[in-house]
């Protein structure tokens, strides 16, 4: 048993219920290290589990820095919001009034992408570009320019797929709007208003102050370092803050209560109410408003998030109507954050995450699924099995670099519909469990969508 596998706090009775499932869970899961966070009626609750890094040896704490991937997303959505509030920013203008020289493949989407698409995911373009341009201050401009070369996925507007890259667009605008770096624009901002003083960027040297979580990798069978630690800085709007479990508390509080801070006006309540409102249709159940994922759950409305990067996952689900907040950081890619949160539904609500039933369906339609769908970060392969459809996964690797080699894919699974169309995979290995096959004007399978759009290919 790890050594340092023990909640330091524990000071309610479904937040203990909480930290001792989620002991169980990093067990079974191997994940090292992790903090968890519920903020609920105004009473924050933080705990802490395991070693930051493996080679070190040292415990998490409470206050360890984790990097929490893209619920950097939902901060940049709130800057945004602001500068819209200074009448700075137009959600639905185009961008080039802002970036006339913003080129993609596709003119079309070049000339037209408003940020309200760019936040909602609808840009289109493939969205899983990475690459490293330098720590310099150009380092977002370059990337933005290096996407002059992105194919376009999916005609703009048309389709939700996930776009890392049309948050590095979103982050250089606010850039050019504010007269700032991004960081800087983010620490201005939301940061510093809100009083998160445990988030930062990466390169700062004020970051090596704090305890750092390392990303750790499960190959052959052991937990290893994961190397490169950050992210490249061009890609900090899609995923760049690194943060500890009590400032994601703070943002949560934030965003579930009037835009006040301290009695000082940061946001109009209904700025944050946009960004929460369901308008754009997303995978399975689950709908977007700026950013921010929404979803019924066990009759609450639950506004969610989650990130990944090299080694480390972070879950994010605010209720609301319960004046109830989850953050989830581990430091392991093996780990499934939602687990956690299911079990917090158990403890605090008495409710369950149930995943939908599956129906029957004959043979025969099965085989019209049967083929391969592609995008820029793998390859779904969909098969007869003999309890339906298989998919397997050929990762074609390119983060955090385009150089970068393939991650492990997660195993073969069976999967089947719950609606036409609709699919469940009950394997918990898959983060993404719902998705669709999504159809043209002609009714023909156009797209494989689990989070991300794949072109059918074959």
């Amino acid at each position: 048993m790890n050594k340092f596998l023990t909640p330091l706090t524990m000071p309610n009775i479904a937040f203990s219920q909480l930290s001792k499932f989620t002991q169980t869970y990093l067990r079974r899961s191997r994940t090292p290290g992790a903090v968890i966070g519920v903020l609920h009626r105004g009473r924050e609750s933080v705990a802490a589990f395991g070693s930051a890094n493996l080679e070190q040896g040292l415990p998490v704490t409470e206050s360890t820095l984790f990097q929490i991937g893209s619920n950097t997303k939902p901060m940049v959505a709130t800057a945004a919001m602001r500068l819209v509030e200074q009448g700075k920013l137009n959600l639905d203008a185009p961008i080039r009034k802002v970036m006339p020289n913003f080129k993609m493949k596709n003119r079309h989407a070049a000339q037209n992408v408003t940020m309200r698409q760019l936040l909602t995911h609808v840009a289109g373009w493939q969205g899983d570009y990475f690459n490293d341009f330098g720590t310099g201050d150009d380092a977002l401009e370059k990337i933005v320019n290096a996407l002059a070369t992105i194919e376009q996925e999916s005609p703009l507007g048309e389709n939700y797929s996930y776009n890392n890259a049309a948050f590095y667009v979103a982050g250089r605008a606010l850039e050019i709007i504010s007269g700032m770096t991004f960081e800087k624009l983010i620490r201005e901002l939301v940061f510093a208003p809100l009083g998160m003083k445990e988030s930062f960027f990466y390169p700062e040297d004020e970051l090596h102050l704090h305890r750092v979580a390392a990303g750790h990798n499960f190959i052959k069978g052991k937990n290893v370092v994961a190397r490169p630690w950050p992210i490249p800085r061009a890609a900090a709007p899609a995923g760049g803050v690194v943060a500890s479990a009590h400032d994601m508390l703070t943002f949560a509080r934030f965003q579930m209560g009037n835009g006040k801070v301290n009695g000082r006006r940061v946001l109009k309540t209904s700025s944050l109410r946009e960004m929460q409102e369901a308008r754009q249709p997303a995978t399975g159940a689950a709908w977007l408003g700026l950013s921010w994922f929404t979803e019924i759950v066990a009759g609450m409305k639950v506004i969610e998030h989650g990130g990944a990067t090299n080694g480390q996952t972070c879950g994010y689900w605010l209720i609301p109507e319960k004046q109830f907040a989850l953050i989830v950081l581990t430091n392991s890619s093996a780990s499934v954050p939602a687990e956690i949160f299911n079990a917090t539904l158990k403890f605090y609500f008495g409710a369950k995450n149930s995943l939908p039933k599956l129906i029957e369906t004959p043979k025969a339609e099965l085989r019209e699924y049967v083929g391969a769908y592609e995008n820029i970060e793998d390859v779904f392969n969909v098969s007869l099995s003999a309890k339906g459809l298989a998919l397997n996964i050929q990762t074609k690797g390119g983060f955090p670099t385009p150089d970068s080699p393939p991650a492990p894919a997660p195993p073969s699974t069976d999967f089947g519909f719950y609606e036409k169309d609709k699919f469940v995979i009950h394997n918990p290995a898959y983060r993404a469990r719902l998705g669709e096959f999504v159809r043209d004007a002609s009714g023909k399978i156009k797209y494989m969508r689990l989070s991300r759009i794949h072109t059918r290919r074959s």
